[in-house]
């Protein structure tokens, strides 16, 4: 602790540093709180099979886009960003930002056929799957109510389909689409010569409840529409 005689300098060394440690604790707090909130769309019920598909590909940002070895034909899976569009808006279309230098890229160049995987629960929210209504009583950043991610209630789903480039008439859009979820992708070197694809669905597997898998269409996907108006999700 400094010590110092009580004098005008000293007042104002006192008043400065107050200042300053207020500063930091509201920063801190105003970020915590940011980071809480999220906008999504609300929870679908968990027997809206097509539904629930197209809201866990909305509200999720990542998955496992699983293909086959190009040299050995063995099963690959890796991690992979993933956007159908900005927090208001839910297109269903699955975009990716992906570089020739990539196994996975290549795979897919020899072998376009795929699956992409996303889970609930990499989604922070208050809402108890097993109820699917909002419970002010769960704690934020708790996703599917502290479930094990391979418990039923917590969705998820597996969509089949290929994975092609981007026509150069549709990038203005997957790249808007990506740049608002993930906006350090602007900054990915060039020279590693990023090109947008998109997942075409054929159909999906998706487990949302007991009782087994949902086989659901691609174009029952694809005709869903998110419901009620996007909110403030913790």
């Amino acid at each position: 602790m400094l010590r110092c005689t009580p004098s005008l300098l000293c007042i104002m060394l006192a008043l400065a540093a107050g200042a300053q440690a207020a500063r930091v604790n509201l920063r801190g707090l105003s970020m915590a709180n940011d980071e809480e909130l999220v906008v999504g769309f609300p929870r679908p019920p968990h027997d809206q099979h097509a539904l629930m598909a197209r809201w866990l590909v909305h509200q999720t940002s990542w998955g496992v886009l699983s293909t086959l070895d190009r040299d050995t034909g063995e099963p690959m899976g890796g991690v992979l960003s993933h956007s159908d569009g900005s927090r208001h808006d839910a297109s269903g279309r699955l975009f990716f930002y992906m570089s020739p230098m990539d196994e996975l890229t290549q795979n897919i160049v020899a072998h376009a056929n795929c699956t992409f995987t996303v889970s609930e629960d990499q989604i922070h929210t208050s809402t108890d799957p097993t109820t699917s209504t909002s419970s002010s009583s769960l704690p934020a950043y708790r996703p599917c109510a502290g479930l094990d991610p391979e418990e039923p209630p917590c969705a998820r789903a597996t969509l089949l389909g290929h994975l092609a480039p981007v026509p150069p008439a549709e990038q203005p859009r997957a790249q808007q689409a990506l740049f608002a979820r993930h906006p350090r992708m602007a900054d990915w070197p060039a020279d590693h010569h990023f090109t947008f694809y998109e997942l075409h669905v054929s159909s999906l597997h998706l487990l949302s409840w007991y009782g087994g898998m949902a086989l659901v269409e691609g174009a029952d996907y694809y005709a869903a529409r998110p419901e009620g108006q996007p909110q403030l999700m913790r």
